[in-house]
Formats: structure tokens, sequence, C-alpha cells
């Protein structure tokens, strides 16, 4: 089976294919710029520029075109959706984005300060007023609820959150920047961490101690609950999660094992959940997209439209058929009926003769429901995250922690201050603690509870699923709103609450648009309602804006620096870059769906550090790995840009005989720190690219990403205006953990000025941590999360 990668005289990839041998085509115009994408189904999506390089159209498999309009200085002003709905930008003077209207009509203005720092953010509904601290750190932010103020630390570590009503975060750090305590009126929880910086211990406020365990490879093998539980976990030899068993003694309360095919995805998984057994099957189609489950007493087949939207459903003889307008908007399963406003969101269900009605906000947040009964009002904060719920006039406070990967709860509370549950978090929620009775969870290899145990291990509730989440039977009463994917479930609406949107088992899908534009390389992230790209059998989506694939978790560890650099040996002895020295030219990353070559080599490597051999690597090069799990969009960056699908100056309409589009290289060397005012003049990194950032994730300030680093010698603004570094916005508090995890790893590997080091990617590795392997070949963890 062919699964090498091939390129055009250009040295753009035109073909990509997976472990299974299905192969992705990419096509590009005369200025290499991507046009076209041929999916695995021979699906086609096509892309449109204007003179100046700005994508002006994106037409998709099922031909249906979105267009973007731009001002004289290349910003941004219009998008215009298949059925004529258009919103609008206008920027301030100095390139601010002053105003955003919606596809409803509805306005947001915004206001700076003498810093373009956003001060005011003006809805139809509500303002929000923010100020900052001497060091730029954000220092409050005032709204409806009140004020919410910040505090830092000498290092520009947040210690302390106070919120409108009195309730409080409170975080302490070590040394290496890791948290080390979390205080809130409950109480206070505290972390230790191993020499590699992995979580180690997580000890409650209530004294209760959990215990991480993991392999030579990093991945997590044990987790000791303070109830006695012990799940355990193993791994194949490309450190893919196999089985997955939690037991009290020799009581086995959960236990999963699972078949994968070449490509990582579960074809089969056993389970044994409380002494009840069960075996379910899984077929897909070119794309990975779930055609059938079947657990030998049930079945469920599911269809697909090009674009990723679900046409039928068929269970028990019986088969629902989806319809969708040209925006993939669901009009209709088959028993209920759906109507939308313009900007997408879901405004009408109705279903059994009940209507139920949904009421947004300018920046498309559900804040009312009223159907069937039950009227539910939400509130949210000025990043989006939900704090309040209110049921038939009984509402709900949430204590929400956002100083992590993904905001989440611990605390539920009424506008009192009383208490109802309090929540404690390791690498996974761990315990709730509700009304004074503890719940410990059990999860599969998914992440979705399967089981509650209480203080002393036995087995109180259980859930069993369905692949999309629909929950297909239970037992026991306790109060618990954590199931599917580990996430929060709203009893109220029936869907679950991922942060950014809601997501509905019942379809499949989310019930409202997605604010991210998707990855023009994957034509199924252009679809703004679909779930886990059609495959929730191996991906979820906790932040409700990108797939997080678990079949490529932890599939390639220390292993890799090895691997990577037989490709570094053969490419070095030839040149794509004729004009540079062999040490500067760019040498092709390694593709990380390599097959049998790949696999026979993490064996015998793995085989290597399983006997504690320091020398598993002889390469003697150090390797910093990004992965999906805490450095998603730096992944994707680099990894963009390491395939000739960067943004360089060749993509900015220069001549492209001058400022060809290359693969930028994945081994750099080492040097100084240079200026980067070069930046803000950038069309990449500009304030109107900044404003254009701020008017899609209205709540994360923006961050300049430059590959190659700019503390390489291949980086820096002379290496730029050459055409061969990529710029990127990405989110500012994910560029602050990448500069630790870069100022740790040239520290504790050891690389000095001018000295060689590789970057490798894994950006659909949702699983496994960001690290880098030493000169010996051993694997070091990252500045922990």
């Amino acid at each position: 089976m062919n699964t090498s990668e091939t390129y055009d005289s250009n040295f753009l990839c035109n073909s990509s294919p997976d472990q299974n041998g299905k192969v992705t085509q990419y096509e590009y115009d005369a200025q290499g710029r991507l046009a076209a994408v041929i999916d695995a189904l021979n699906q086609r999506t096509e892309y449109g520029y204007d003179l100046a390089g700005n994508l002006t159209s994106v037409k998709d498999a099922s031909n249906h075109v979105t267009e973007y309009r731009y001002d004289a200085l290349n910003r941004r002003v219009d998008t215009v959706l298949p059925m004529g709905q258009l919103s609008r930008v206008t920027y301030d003077a100095v390139g601010n984005m002053a105003s955003f209207t919606n596809a409803n009509g509805e306005t947001i203005t915004y206001e700076y300060d003498a810093l373009n720092r956003l001060t005011k953010k003006v809805l139809p509904s509500e303002t929000f007023t923010m100020t900052y601290a001497s060091i730029g750190k954000l220092a409050s932010v005032t709204d409806s609820r009140g004020t919410t103020t910040y505090s830092y630390d000498a290092r520009q570590r947040l210690t302390e959150q106070i919120d409108p009503d009195g309730q409080f975060l409170r975080y302490g750090y070590n040394a290496a920047n890791l948290r080390t305590a979390i205080t809130t009126a409950s109480g206070t929880t505290t972390f230790t961490y191993d020499k590699y910086k992995e979580l180690q211990t997580v000890t409650d406020a209530t004294g209760a101690v959990t215990t991480y365990n993991y392999d030579k490879a990093g991945n997590l093998i044990e987790t000791d609950l303070a109830n006695g539980v012990i799940e355990k976990r193993s791994y194949d030899l490309l450190n893919r999660l196999t089985q997955i068993e939690s037991k009290k003694d020799s009581t086995v309360i959960f236990s999963a094992a699972y078949t994968l095919d070449n490509a990582g995805m579960r074809t089969k998984v056993v389970e044994n959940l409380a002494g009840y057994s069960r075996t379910v099957n899984y077929t897909y189609d070119g794309l990975y997209r779930l055609l059938s489950e079947n657990d030998g007493v049930s079945g469920t087949s599911y269809t697909y439209s090009p674009t990723g939207n679900r046409l039928t459903k068929t269970s028990g003889g019986v088969t629902a058929n989806y319809v969708y307008d040209a925006n993939d908007r669901l009009l209709t399963d088959g028993t209920a009926t759906f109507t939308y406003d313009s900007n997408g969101n879901k405004k009408t269900e109705t279903k059994d003769g009940v209507t139920t009605t949904y009421t947004w906000d300018a920046e498309n947040r559900l804040k009312a429901t009223e159907g069937g009964g039950t009227s539910t009002v939400y509130d949210y904060d000025y990043s989006g995250i939900r704090v309040s719920q209110t049921v038939n006039g009984v509402e709900t406070r949430f204590l929400v922690d956002k100083n992590r990967n993904y905001a989440q709860v611990l605390a539920e509370y009424a506008p009192s201050g009383t208490v109802f549950a309090s929540y404690t978090y390791g690498s996974d929620l761990i315990s709730q603690d509700r009304n004074g009775t503890k719940s410990f969870y059990v999860y599969d290899g998914l992440g979705s509870t399967r089981a509650l145990t209480d203080a002393t291990g036995n087995v109180t509730d259980t859930y069993n699923y369905d692949a999309y989440g629909n929950l297909s039977s239970s037992t026991g009463t306790t109060v618990n709103s954590y199931l599917y994917a580990g996430e929060q479930f709203d009893k109220n609406l029936g869907d679950y609450y991922l942060r950014d949107r809601y997501y509905s088992t019942d379809i499949g899908r989310f019930t409202q648009r997605d604010r991210f534009d998707g990855v023009m390389n994957n034509p199924l992230s252009l679809n703004r309602y679909g779930y886990t790209h059609g495959n929730p059998v191996n991906g979820t989506d906790p932040s409700g804006m990108f797939l997080l694939e678990q079949a490529a978790v932890n599939r390639i560890i220390a292993t890799l620096a090895a691997i990577y650099f037989v490709s570094y040996s053969r490419g070095s002895s030839g040149s794509r870059l004729t004009g540079l020295p062999q040490s500067e030219r760019p040498i092709p990353p390694i593709s990380l769906a390599e097959g049998l070559p790949l696999q026979v080599s993490i064996r015998e490597l793995n085989t290597c550090a399983s006997l504690n051999d320091p020398y598993c690597s002889r390469t003697g090069i150090p390797t910093v790995v990004y992965t999906a799990k805490d450095l998603p969009g730096h992944a994707s960056h680099i990894n963009a840009a390491q395939n000739g699908q960067g943004n360089t100056i060749s993509s900015d309409a220069r001549n492209p005989s001058i400022f060809p589009q290359y693969r930028l290289p994945a081994t750099l060397h080492y040097g100084s720190e240079q200026p980067r005012t070069f930046l803000d003049r950038t069309s990449h990194c500009n304030q109107s690219a900044r404003d254009a950032w701020t008017s899609q994730f209205h709540w994360i300030s923006p961050a300049c990403d430059e590959y190659p680093f700019n503390s390489s010698i291949e980086g820096g603004e002379t290496r730029y205006n050459m055409g061969y570094v990529s710029l990127q916005l990405l989110d500012d508090l994910e560029s602050s953990t990448q500069g630790g995890l870069m100022g740790a790893f040239y520290q504790r590997a050891r690389v000095n000025f001018g000295d060689i080091f590789g970057v490798v990617t894994m950006p659909n590795n949702a699983g496994e941590r960001s690290f880098w392997i030493t000169r010996e070949g051993r694997t070091e963890r990252p500045i922990g999360w």
C-alpha cells in the first residue's frame, strides 16, 4: 500500500494518502494558492482569490458558494452566505474593527484605548467595559452582572478572579509555571508533579487524593482514585489506547477493549459495564464518517451528503430522512421541523405538536428558550462562557475556571452563595460533591462517563450511549450533568453545552453555525453545523469549534525523532532551495501516515525504550513535538507551513517566480531573539488582520506566531521578506504556553546557539501533550498541563 505523499514541481503536496490508502488530492493556481481539494470520495471543494490574493469564494462539494469581499486595504468587510445572508465589518482610522453587523441586522460596536486595546463592546442588549493592568493584562470587565476583576503576580500569571457576586478563584504556581493550587469558597485543591512535569497527585478540599502514573512513553497507564477504584490503560506499539479497565479490588466496574484499523479508527469495542457485556462494531466511509454501529441486538446506519450533512438514519428497520437548505441548516429530521434566524441559529423546533422557541443575542449566544411548559434563561460572561441558568424562575450560577485548556465548572451555587455542587479536576473530572455526597467518575476511551461510584467505591449509577451520544440505558438516581464525552448535559434543552455552542445528540449536529471558518485543506471542517466531521466514535469537540481526533492519540512519542531524522538524513543530500547553504535548506517533514515503515520503526524503538536503553535514539538531535492537546493552533500552523501551505509572502500575491511558496524546514538552528516590530506591517499580523480575528473570536486576544521561530536562525524579518517565514494569528494564551515550552526545551534539551533541532507536529493528536526528545532519545514533558 502506498502511503507516501506526492508533490508537484513547486514542492506543493498534490496527493496525500493515509494509512488505509485513502487519498486526498490538492490543486493549486499559478500563484501556488490552494485552488481545490478532492477528497477520497472524489468530491471537489474549490477556492477563489482576487488579484491581491484574498480568498473571495469557497464552493463546497454540494456547489454552494460562500463569498468574501474586501476593502481597498485588503480587509475583509463582507461575508455572503450561499442563500444571500450578509454580515459586515467596519474599521476605525487606525484599522481596529469599529463595528460588526450580523446577518440579522444587529450591530455590535467596539471602542479602543490609545494602545488599541478593546475597552468597550456594545451589543443591542448589553455593554461590556474593560480595563487593563499596567502589565497589559485584563484587569476588569463590567457587564450587566457587575464587575469581574483579575489580579496577576510578577510573572504575569493569573492569581485571582473575583466575580460580581463575590465568588472567587485563586491560583498558586511553582517555579516551572505549573499550577499547584486552586482555591474557591469550597476550599483548596492542590497539585503535584513528577520530574517530567506530569501531573502526579490531586488533593481536593476534603483531603481525598488522586494519583496518576505514566509509562516510559508518557502515556497515562493508571489512575488511583481516593475511593479505592483503580483505572488502568493499555496501548499498542503506536501508543494508541487499546484497553481501559476500572476496578475496585477484584470487581470490574467498567472495561473496554478496542480494535483499531491501520488509520487508528475504532472498528470494534468489547465492553463490560457492571456485569453487562456488549460488543459494538463500526464501519466508515472513505472520509471516516460513521456508516454503521451494530451491537448484535440492534444496529443503526447513516448516509451523508457531500458536505457531511446526515441524509438518513436507519434504526430498527425505520429510516429517518433529513432535509437541509443551501446554508446546511437542518429543516426536518422526519419527526421534527426547525426554523432559523439569518445568523443560522435555531429559532424554533416543532415536534409532536409542541413548539419550542429559542432567543439569541447578537453574538449568537443562546439567551432564552420557551416551550413545553418550561422557560429557561441563560447568562454569559464577556468571553461567551455560560455563567448562569434560570429555569422557571429558579437561578443556578456557575463558578467557571477558564484558566485552563477548556473552561470547566468548579461549583454550582444559588444567588445567595449556597453551593449545590463542587467539582474536582485532574486530567479529567475526578469527582463531584453534591450536598455532602461525593461521587467519583469512571470513563471509557472516548471520555464518556460510564459509571459513578460512591466514597467507598460502590457503583451507584451506570450509563450506555450510542455513537452520537444518545443515552441508550442508565441505572441510578444520582444527579449528574457530565455524561457523553465527559461534557455538561443540559436536561432542559436536551443538548450538551460545549462552551461555544450547543450540541444535539438527537440530530448529531450543533444547533447554531460555527464561528470558526474551518481548514481549507479539510473540506469537512467547512460544514458549520457538523459534529466531529461525522466521526463521533473517534473524536470529540470540547470547544464547540474544533474536532479533536482521538485516533491519532499517543501514536508517535519518543520514537518520532529517530524516524523523522531518517527523512532528514535522506533529504540533506539534495537541495530544495539552491540558493541556500546546505544547513539552511528546507527538509521535508515526515508524514505522520507512513504506514508499515512507521509502525515498524515505532515498534523497534519502543522495544528499545522498554529495555531502559538510554540510546534508543542515536541521532543526537533534540526534537520538539507539537500536538493538538495543548497547542492546537501552533501544531496546525507549523504543519501547514512545513507542507507548503503557510502564510508566507508568496501567499500575498507577490511574483511567484521571486517568492515561491516552499515547504518550510522542519530542522532549524537555535539563534538569538530577533526584533518583531516588522510583524505589525505584514498583512498576516497587522491591525486589520487582528480585527478580522476579533470579529470571529471576540473573547480571545490574538498573538502573531512565526514559523520558523523568531528564536531560530531561519526566522526573522529578513527571512520573511525572502518568503521563508510563515505568519499566523493565534490565541495569545496558547502563544504564552508555546513560549514556555520552547524556553524549557532549549534549556533542558541543552540546545545552544547554532545547534540544530527538529520540529515535528501532530495536529490531530488531542490526547498527548506536547513534549520533546533529548539528544539521548529520552522523552521529556513540556511545561506541564
